[in-house]
């Protein structure tokens, strides 16, 4: 469970009435019951044209930038809590796969699937810009965002490829062009059994041609403490290519391996007539985790900023140009092992991801006539580098005893 405080720039006022005649009282209720009675109305982009969501003919989730406030949403794995039918194949910050109404494509959180053809089908966008990657979607802070969109259903004619499944639409805030406005926040938070977390954000509007250019920054540092343990263990990887103190059957390749990789070994022995034969192979060596074990060992770092141009070239024509940058820094897993205890792991190696984003966009938009025109170019630097333990990556997996990285045990 986590327990949040979140201090604001914004001037909080209290107002105490003492005393309330009769007829200011059911004023009041009057009011309070009108303001009640409507739904709040969200302007959305999701056809290309400014409507509200209310009457928008598709099936559409929105949520604005103060409700995400208000909920404490700062990434993505924290948004899909509140939004019906969208879920995630995660294994992490940075490292998920995004599905709607259940559809799927068997996506692993490998990015290097993509060579391969395997493609997300629900499309990421940053405002204009597409931002999709297999098995690790753009996972972006979300900070002075003014609403998050999710469109259900194929949505390829307006979002194209990756989106049979629906699109999902970050849209930021933009620069006003009349005046100069700021905005500042500090968070902390407390996860029972777990590290404390704490983030700072902010964003600062400047209007550097008044009604015609201006000019957006945001910035933010997010640390998220863990809550997984990492308890001390021992491990001796399993003997078994076919069973004990027998050589692999059916493939004389493997064979001729196997006996090839006992030579020089102390305590290995093969021997082998055609395809069978005896094989006595040595003990494996029992590895510790001590210079792993932590408490709490799985946190996050969120990094970042964003500056967004805006310049209006008359009623109909303006263009918008931005850059985000973010780095993200994970330590630890994110999973943990049921038999081993509650939130507790035995990692036996370093488990890291530095992942770094740069996203610039451009986008014109005007009127000819009777036509919208909208042009939008985007250019995306993705960089992810995870180190993983592997341990125990041969102890299970049907085709694992002939994908092995050390030639000696077999």
């Amino acid at each position: 469970m986590k327990t949040s405080l979140k201090l604001s720039s914004a001037a909080i006022a209290i107002a105490v009435l003492s005393t309330a005649s009769p007829a200011f009282a059911q004023a009041a209720d009057e009011s309070a019951e009108s303001s009640n009675s409507t739904v709040p109305d969200l302007i959305v982009t999701a056809t290309r044209r400014a409507e509200s969501a209310n009457r928008i003919p598709v099936a559409i989730q929105a949520i604005g930038g103060e409700e995400l406030d208000q909920l404490g949403v700062a990434n993505f794995e924290q948004l899909v809590e509140y939004l019906p039918n969208v879920r995630t194949a995660s294994r992490g910050p940075g490292i998920s796969s995004i599905y709607i109404r259940g559809l799927s494509t068997d996506t692993a959180g490998a990015q290097i699937l993509g060579v391969a053809g395997v493609q997300p089908n629900v499309a990421l966008y940053v405002n204009d810009a597409p931002a999709s990657t297999p098995g690790r979607n753009l996972d972006i802070h979300a900070t002075d965002i003014n609403r998050i969109e999710v469109l259900a259903g194929p949505q390829g004619t307006l979002f194209g490829a990756n989106a049979m499944g629906g699109a999902i639409r970050y849209i930021t805030n933009k620069p006003e062009l009349d005046e100069v406005h700021a905005g500042f926040s500090a968070t902390a938070a407390t996860t029972k059994g777990g590290a404390p977390s704490f983030g700072v954000d902010g964003f600062l509007n400047l209007p550097i041609i008044k009604d015609k250019l201006g000019l957006r920054l945001a910035f933010y540092s997010d640390h998220q403490g863990g809550y997984i343990d990492n308890v001390a263990g021992t491990y001796r990887m399993p003997w078994d290519p076919g069973g004990a103190g027998r050589l692999p059957t059916g493939n004389p390749l493997l064979v001729a391996q196997a006996i090839e990789s006992c030579v020089g070994v102390v305590g290995c022995v093969a021997t082998a007539t055609g395809t069978s034969g005896g094989f006595k192979v040595p003990l494996r060596q029992s590895i510790s985790n001590s210079a792993f074990i932590e408490d709490n060992y799985n946190d996050a770092n969120y990094n970042g900023g964003r500056a967004t141009l805006a310049y209006q070239i008359n009623d109909d024509w303006s263009i918008e140009a931005m850059t985000l940058y973010q780095e993200l820094e994970t330590d630890g897993v994110f999973d943990y092992t049921p038999a081993i205890g509650d939130l507790k792991v035995q990692q036996y190696g370093p488990n890291t991801l530095e992942d770094t984003i740069s996203l610039s966009t451009l986008t014109i938009k005007g009127r000819l006539g009777m036509l919208d025109v909208i042009f939008s170019s985007s250019y995306q630097d993705h960089h992810a580098l995870q180190v993983g333990d592997y341990a125990k990556y041969a102890s299970f997996g049907l085709y694992l005893p002939f994908y092995n990285c050390d030639r000696g045990v077999y």
